[in-house]
């Protein structure tokens, strides 16, 4: 005849819920650890300029290129208080030529570009729109592995966050029936 003691089962459900609680708040932190180093591994290489840019303003920022290193740049440009139209870019190359113009479409903006000579890339992004803040970045394209460990990192944050998930209904599922006995 099979016995049922409720205080075993009690307690060894505690001891289940704060194994299952140690591995998913593990993985949590593991999400979030390699999220922000890989984050700071993709921002490494870029150089920023934030700044409150007025109307008929502009907003610059330079950084040393080189195709050896890596032969596509990306510069990113980020309004805070978008409006359609008020806000474009140009690239100058080492010469001083534009090789990209763009209107800013979004409210966060990115693109690429080739890279065909060592020197400093200048960013300059223009407001015709009312003051707002502008955030522009340019650097070398982060390479592959640098993208994987930041998107790896959020993706197990992401699975940490389901696993809370889940423990937090077995124990609602848990106080039901504990109730209803």
């Amino acid at each position: 005849m099979l016995s049922f003691n409720y205080r075993n089962t009690t307690a060894e459900s505690m001891q289940k819920s704060g194994i299952f609680l140690v591995i998913v708040g593990g993985i949590v932190v593991l999400g979030i650890v390699l999220s922000f180093y890989g984050s700071q591994m993709i921002t490494e290489g870029f150089t920023q300029n934030t700044a409150k840019v007025g109307s008929g303003s502009s907003l610059d920022v330079e950084s040393f290129l080189d195709p050896a290193i890596e032969d596509t740049g990306v510069y990113v440009v980020q309004v805070m208080n978008f409006q359609e139209n008020a806000v474009s870019v140009n690239l100058f190359d080492p010469f001083g030529a534009i090789i990209d113009s763009s209107n800013i479409e979004k409210e966060s903006y990115e693109k690429q570009f080739e890279i065909q000579t060592q020197g400093n890339y200048r960013l300059s992004v223009e407001n015709s729109g009312s003051e707002t803040e502008i955030i522009i970045a340019i650097g070398h394209l982060p390479s592959s592995d640098k993208l994987v460990i930041g998107y790896t990192g959020f993706y197990i944050l992401i699975v940490g966050l389901i696993g809370i998930i889940i423990m937090g209904l077995v124990v609602i599922k848990n106080k039901c029936k504990k109730r209803i006995s």
